[in-house]
């Protein structure tokens, strides 16, 4: 254990300093989490940046996940003159899909929490198996850009119900700061798994994972005059915001997805849930999300760009550059919750001590969880929340 250690500390020496050397700041943690990646260009010209899906399953059929309902948009960004990431929201686009039959849908633009997204306000709107669809992009400046054909994964796995969804207590190292000296602590938490069912196909499955959490936060100290709710339903957009892949070809077994910590983790002290969603992918757009992925999580973003990678956006009427990619998927989900009593050890509430011990005064949130400040809270369960 100590050679592991002594390991670890050598390759986050080793880490910091490459990182310090290229001058890259790509991680900005927000209560433990980190935000969407950055790298540089190489040119000073920004370019366009599409990134959307869509899916077998149409809004309606989203709220019985159940969950507010999705509906399926498209992002459109410039890079910025430095680095590459959305620099630039793009406004008053048009934006289309057709099929090969030569129906035709319009996204709608929409302003919301500060990023422009193209919404398909099509309740009833899925796609077909045996049918191919195609984004069309026409920008104010009249520039015009394209994907390729897309359509479903061939491998038909709707009659496979989505696996189990549990989870398994480990204990992770991890390297942190300790009154400003870095150290590697051993710290309790769990992984969430899925069970993924048996293929007995011959042919490779591959998934993608993406997660949206919701949890209790009780106002720490009750009794205070204004009545504050003693309950609160918290969300950060930063939280859970990576997804995981896997290559399959036999199945029946247990996948780990996300961890997450339980000592000192106000999300998990009333009641955690996560919505997670499946989605059965091509290949290429597989290999697309593995590769970005990739170049996100090892720091070598030098090595290989990630606006390099082979999308499937192509101008039309122009010679830009441009990144991104359309897919069309196959998706399930389901609503997992998670209380902390399921664990085999106790995990103490020191909300309240840590207001006393930590605060002079205490913070507003100490006295009303409306004040939530590592999130966004209201004192209203969802429609669709489970209370059991």
């Amino acid at each position: 254990m100590m050679f592991k250690k002594f390991i670890f500390a050598i390759y986050c020496k080793w880490y910091q300093l490459k990182k310090d050397y290229f001058l890259l700041l790509t991680l900005v943690f927000i209560n433990g989490c980190i935000e969407p990646y950055k790298f540089r260009i190489e040119n000073n010209e920004p370019h366009l940046v599409v990134e959307g899906f869509i899916s077998n399953v149409s809004y309606h059929k989203t709220l019985d996940y159940p969950s507010n309902g999705r509906y399926f948009s498209i992002k459109l960004g410039y890079t910025s003159d430095v680095i590459n990431t959305y620099g630039e929201a793009v406004t008053n686009a048009i934006v289309t899909l057709q099929n090969d039959l030569g129906n035709e849908w319009n996204y709608t633009e929409v302003n919301n929490d500060e990023e422009v997204l193209y919404y398909l306000l099509e309740e009833d709107f899925k796609i077909s198996p045996d049918r191919k669809y195609k984004l069309y992009i026409t920008l104010q400046n009249e520039e015009v850009y394209e994907s390729d054909w897309v359509s479903m994964p061939t491998l038909e796995t709707e009659t496979d119900e989505m696996g189990e969804i549990g989870f398994q207590e480990i204990e992770k190292e991890k390297y942190v700061y300790i009154a400003g000296e870095e150290e590697i602590r051993s710290v309790k938490g769990f992984n969430s798994t899925i069970h993924l069912p048996k293929n007995t196909s011959g042919e490779k499955r591959y998934y993608k994972w993406t997660y949206d959490p919701i949890w209790i936060f009780p106002t720490p100290i009750s009794g205070f005059p204004g009545g504050a709710p003693p309950l609160c339903w918290a969300v950060n957009k930063y939280f859970l915001t990576d997804y995981d892949l896997q290559e399959d070809i036999l199945g029946d077994y247990k996948k780990d997805l996300f961890f997450l910590e339980t000592i000192g983790n106000e999300k998990i002290y009333v009641k955690l849930s996560v919505l997670i969603t499946q989605q059965l992918l091509n290949k290429d757009y597989f290999l697309y999300c593995k590769e970005l992925q990739e170049n996100a999580s090892t720091g070598t973003l030098f090595d290989k760009l990630p606006y390099n990678l082979q999308g499937n956006i192509h101008p039309v009427n122009n010679n830009k550059n441009v990144s991104g990619y359309f897919a069309a998927v196959s998706e399930q989900a389901s609503r997992w919750y998670f209380d902390k009593k399921e664990l085999s050890y106790n995990v103490v509430n020191d909300l309240a001590e840590n207001c006393i011990k930590y605060g002079n005064p205490p913070a507003p949130e100490c006295y009303n969880c409306l004040n939530y400040s590592r999130g966004q809270a209201q004192s209203e369960p969802p429609a669709w929340w489970n209370p059991n």
